[in-house]
């Protein structure tokens, strides 16, 4: 689901720039950088999905699964839910989502 709906956001925010003639290069097009940056970050937020969610949501299932046989938090699902790199990953993806939010609010350049 994220992934085919990422690709909507990415459609149809590219389209809506276009209907509303914002300048999605901005430097390159003599206009403000705001749209740039924001989908630079929106893409590597996006890359997060392949390189850091799935594999580790792979592992965080089979984790699950297991507690849920025992009938027991195990800790193995303990540790899936606290490994680091996932982690900063989610921490990551919600500062860009809040960058990306910010650069639409205030369009600070």
């Amino acid at each position: 689901m994220v992934i085919p709906g990422s690709i909507v956001v990415l459609v149809t925010g590219i389209g809506a720039a276009l209907v509303g003639d914002v300048a999605l290069f901005g430097p390159l097009q003599n206009a403000p950088a705001w749209p740039l940056v924001g989908l630079v970050v929106f893409i590597g937020i996006n890359l997060l999905v392949p390189s850091v969610f799935l594999p580790r949501g792979k592992q965080f299932g089979e984790a699950l699964d297991e507690a849920t046989t025992r009938g027991a938090v195990t800790r193995r699902l303990r540790l899936a839910f606290a490994y680091p790199v996932a982690v900063l990953a989610h921490r990551v993806e919600l500062a860009g989502v809040a960058l990306i939010i910010a650069l639409m609010v205030l369009k600070p350049f």
